[in-house]
């Protein structure tokens, strides 16, 4: 398959869009900290889904959780009134984002033009592309979201041997993951399939992920694998559409 007949490139955001027919689901798949590439382009053109698929494949090149760059005017009221708004837990999303991401936008967009429903899409990710994946889910009401391994909140984040995590955290619109999952009002019947190794960073923002779903009463499983290391936890093409077969 040629994929440059599939690249777009709009308002910053790259991404790699097909269909293989008539579509009635979606998947988009957010890349990780992986420059230049689309990870698992060569699995999904490979066929393997027993429905007829929008393929939707994002990579954030600048590295800033595909939540755009921060916005360097930063007032000490918006700052205060939202401290205040936090102390007396008051959701001021009033069902809107706060975050407007070029890639929430971007992914809205093209599935209204191939007119599938968010009920029938499923994101998928790991590491950066696991925070984008569940993310994206409680932003737009997706149904079903695969993430291993995300990063959640900066405290954990902090726990990894580099810095780098943490440095682009400081460069994005960044949110804290648990924190978002507790103002979502889009959050809904999403089903969110959680992997982690037992990589203390892993642990530790897993920990606060899945705390903040048991706060809302999100549907959720939680896989554990006997791994020691951050990554994709050894998932094979096979297992990956199996679950998504199985969704």
């Amino acid at each position: 398959m040629n994929f440059d007949e599939f690249y777009i490139k709009e308002d910053g955001v790259e991404a790699l869009v097909w269909s293989d027919g008539t579509p009635v689901r979606a998947v988009v798949s957010f890349t990780s900290m992986n420059p230049g590439k689309f990870e698992r382009c060569s699995w999904f053109c490979d066929g393997g889904l027993t429905e007829s698929t929008l393929f939707i494949l994002l990579r954030d090149e600048n590295q800033w959780y595909y939540l755009g760059k921060k916005n360097e005017i930063q007032s000490p009221y918006l700052y205060f009134i939202k401290k205040i708004l936090q102390k007396y837990n008051v959701n001021c999303l009033g069902g809107k984002n706060e975050i407007q991401s070029p890639y929430l936008s971007f992914i809205k967009k093209i599935l209204q033009k191939y007119n599938v429903n968010c009920k029938d899409v499923t994101a998928v990710g790991s590491s950066m592309g696991g925070y984008a994946a569940v993310y994206m889910t409680a932003a737009l009401g997706f149904s079903y979201c695969l993430s291993v391994n995300p990063q959640v909140d900066y405290d954990s984040a902090s726990l990894h041997k580099h810095s780098l995590w943490t440095r682009k955290m400081a460069e994005s619109a960044w949110i804290d993951l648990d924190q978002f999952i507790l103002k979502s009002p889009m959050l809904g019947d999403s089903y969110f399939h959680l992997i982690r190794g037992n990589y203390i960073a892993d642990r530790s923002a897993m920990e606060k992920l899945t705390g903040a779903l048991d706060r809302r009463s999100a549907k959720y499983n939680l896989e554990i694998v006997e791994n020691n290391e951050h990554g994709w936890m050894g998932m094979s093409k096979e297992r990956l559409f199996s679950i998504l077969n199985e969704r």
